[in-house]
């Protein structure tokens, strides 16, 4: 009986091994079927949310831009340039026009007309308004546009009307 034991014992060793490989195989193939899974349904999960932070990075690209064509058209640092990058952002929040249209027509009209005492923002976001809805272009109405106030404003203001 000596020599019957240990091939009982290799035999249940062996159906035991043969047992936990089989386990191990499904719970291989259950992870393999749930990664598959996952991998199918990422383009689905991720995709989103790259596009996101695609759009996020496009977008403050484009802002660092706008804040450069105002930097470049006013020279204005410190207050002033925070002052302007401010109107910019209002402005762009309530137009839907580019950032560099909307940038260089805040730029023209504060160099033609800041010391006059208007409303930058607001002559700007009817100049950018009527740019959209004619479409001509931003930066050609915004020079026309505040030539024609400053050549007004210097036939006006000898009259003192707005005294």
């Amino acid at each position: 009986m000596a020599g019957v034991a240990p091939i009982v014992v290799h035999i249940i060793g062996t159906l035991l091994s043969y047992q936990a490989r089989l386990r191990a195989q499904r719970t291989a193939g259950d992870i393999r079927s749930a990664m598959t899974a996952m991998g199918q349904a990422s383009p689905h999960l991720y995709s989103p949310i790259v596009g996101i932070a695609a759009a996020a990075l496009v977008s403050a690209n484009n802002v660092q831009k706008a804040y450069a064509i105002i930097i470049a058209g006013t020279g204005a640092t410190g207050s002033k340039l925070q002052g302007l990058e401010s109107q910019f952002d209002n402005l762009a929040s309530t137009v839907p026009n580019s950032f560099t249209d909307t940038a260089t027509v805040l730029t023209t009209v504060n160099n033609k007309l800041s010391q006059g005492g208007y409303n930058i923002t607001q002559i700007s976001q009817d100049i950018l308004n009527v740019s959209r809805m004619t479409g001509e272009s931003a930066s050609s109405l915004a020079s026309d546009f505040t030539a024609s106030i400053q050549q007004w404003a210097s036939v006006l203001r000898p009259l003192k009307l707005h005294e």
